[in-house]
C-alpha cells in the first residue's frame, strides 16, 4: 500500500512510523528509521564509518611506542647511555606528544581530520 504506515518495534514499544514507497516498493524512509529505531533501542548512535580506519591508526602508534620501551635499556647500554638518559628519551617524546595533541587538535578543527591524519601518518612513516 503506498503511503501506509510501518510497524517498527524498538525495547518493546510498538511506534508507528509513516515513509512513502518508491516505485520499486521499498520505503523512502527506511534507513532512516532503522537508525533511529536502532539508536532508540540501544541507547548509542551508531559509530561513523572511518572510525575503524582511526582506531587502527592510534592502535598501531602505541603498539609501536609500546614495542620500543622492553628494548630501550638495551640500546641504552649499547650507545653508552645512562638508565636517566634512557628515561629522559621517554619524558621528552610524552612531553612533546602532550604538548603537541592540542595543536593537532586545534588544526584538525581547522582544516579537517583526514589532512591532519594523512600528514600524521606520512611523518610517523618517514621518521
Amino acid at each position: 500500500m503506498v503511503g501506509a504506515g510501518a510497524w517498527a518495534e524498538a525495547s518493546g514499544w510498538l511506534m508507528r512510523v509513516r515513509g512513502y514507497r518508491r516505485a520499486s516498493g521499498a520505503p523512502l524512509a527506511f534507513a532512516a528509521v532503522t537508525r533511529s529505531v536502532r539508536r532508540f533501542a540501544t541507547g548509542r548512535s551508531p559509530l561513523p564509518v572511518g572510525f575503524g580506519v582511526v582506531w587502527a591508526t592510534v592502535a598501531m602508534d602505541m603498539v609501536g611506542f609500546g614495542i620500543m620501551l622492553p628494548v630501550l635499556p638495551l640500546y641504552a647500554e649499547d650507545f653508552g647511555a645512562s638508565p636517566a638518559m634512557a628515561a629522559a628519551v621517554i619524558a621528552v617524546f610524552s612531553a612533546a606528544q602532550m604538548v603537541a595533541a592540542p595543536l593537532w587538535g586545534r588544526l584538525s578543527d581547522r582544516i579537517g581530520r583526514k589532512p591532519v591524519l594523512i600528514a600524521a601518518l606520512i611523518g610517523s612513516s618517514i621518521g
